[in-house]
């Protein structure tokens, strides 16, 4: 019989903590899957710094299969894999302004905003962060659903319909005008007949070029023997 709380249908695991990874990759322990009939990763980063030139920062989760939870015969779940890419579809980002040369351009979520000598938010030109701030806050000429704030010469951007509208930035003048990604996140889901039955244990492989703070969770759900237990520093409610 499942339970009334969520936590009894579900159950949580910190796969891996949010760290620093510099261009390399971390797994997770491996988790049994058997006793449920899904599991979602969910992955989260923060600050993907922009680079120039070359191929752009990321993180990539790779689902990882195993036939025991010391990782035995592990290997790629093939398909299952997610990739958060610096300054495409961020959560928030932001937008460093800095003295920028005259007719170098920023474009949120395709509308394009021109550094001139003097801001005119009505026309989409900026002369400098708080320039930048009044263009994107526009009334007409602004982004939809997205709202700006400077802190000194960084812009900071953040979606007001984040369960819809993501953040895309292009553009670059070095050291002067520099987007990022400030949040990503990403989920992969698998379904136990998605795995083959030799395969008990499942585990996260997180990749980045560049180096990007990241962490997953897993979610177990729908147990066949209920409720689940937690392995919890804390909860709330006890019982």
């Amino acid at each position: 019989m499942q339970g009334k709380l969520l936590r009894e249908r579900t159950k949580l695991i910190a796969g891996l903590v949010p760290q620093s990874i510099a261009t390399t990759n971390v797994t997770s322990r491996y988790f049994p899957l058997r006793g449920y009939d899904k599991v979602l990763f969910l992955i989260s980063c923060g600050k993907i710094a922009y680079a120039d030139p070359g191929t752009p920062n990321s993180v990539v989760a790779q689902v990882m299969k195993a036939t025991s939870a010391a990782g035995a015969g592990a290997g790629a779940l093939t398909s299952f894999a997610a990739t958060i890419t610096g300054q495409i579809d961020a959560i928030k980002g932001s937008v460093l302004v800095d003295t920028v040369t005259n007719d170098v351009t920023i474009t949120i979520n395709t509308i394009v905003y021109t550094k001139k000598a003097a801001t005119n938010a009505a026309a989409r030109e900026f002369a400098d962060a708080a320039g930048l701030v009044l263009c994107v806050n526009h009334a007409t000429m602004g982004v939809p659903n997205v709202t700006a704030a400077a802190v000194g010469t960084t812009v900071f951007l953040t979606s007001t319909t984040p369960d819809s509208v993501k953040i895309n930035m292009v553009g670059y003048e070095a050291a002067k005008l520099i987007p990022a990604t400030e949040e990503g996140l990403a989920l992969v889901e698998v379904d136990e007949g998605d795995v083959a039955d030799t395969y008990t244990h499942l585990a996260i492989k997180l990749t980045t070029v560049g180096t990007i703070v990241a962490g997953a969770q897993m979610l177990f759900a729908n147990p066949r023997r209920g409720p689940v237990s937690q392995l919890l520093t804390a909860q709330y409610p006890a019982t």
